[in-house]
């Protein structure tokens, strides 16, 4: 137990150093290799489609709610054996990185069937990894039906904490 602790206060010193946050016990174990991950989840917010805005607008809005102090909008790096979360800075290439590879528009999503084909696709979706632009992926659908919208996330389920920030 007391190992573990020290390990644990080690990691911390380590991330304040890099200016980065350790994983957790429950982070690494979504860093295994598993074909469809259950940590991995997708989520889905369905209201009425905007009348005063573009759906380029409602992505920039997402995108912009994306808290650069949260863990949505970071990727994994590994130091010294251990994996820590990088936030990703606005205004830097890897941010324009991530916003090109991990949000988008989904024009071809029109039903709920068509949202839960998407669903199974992203939960083997690998967004892990120090190759990886980011933990999180974030869609806009403009067009769910012909009176709603919907915003889809993928992401490990903790980073998903940030998604209230919307």
């Amino acid at each position: 137990m007391m190992a573990s602790m020290v390990k644990s206060i080690v990691y911390q010193i380590i991330g304040m150093i890099y200016g980065m946050t350790p994983t957790s016990a429950l982070d690494d174990f979504w860093m295994y290799d598993y074909p469809i991950n259950q940590i991995n989840v997708p989520g889905c917010c369905v209201f009425n489609k905007p009348t005063d805005r573009t759906p380029e607008q409602m992505l920039k809005q997402i995108i912009k709610n994306v808290n650069v102090k949260s863990r949505t909008r970071g990727r994994m790096v590994k130091k010294f054996g251990k994996f820590f979360i990088k936030e990703i800075p606005e205004g830097t290439r890897e941010y324009e990185r991530w916003v090109k590879e991990c949000t988008a528009i989904l024009w071809d999503v029109k039903t709920d069937q068509d949202v839960l084909d998407l669903f199974c696709k992203l939960k083997k979706v690998t967004t892990k990894g120090e190759e990886s632009a980011g933990g999180n992926k974030f869609f806009y659908i403009p067009e769910l039906n012909k009176t709603e919208a919907a915003i889809v996330t993928v992401g490990h389920h903790c980073n998903h904490d940030g998604i209230s920030q919307f």
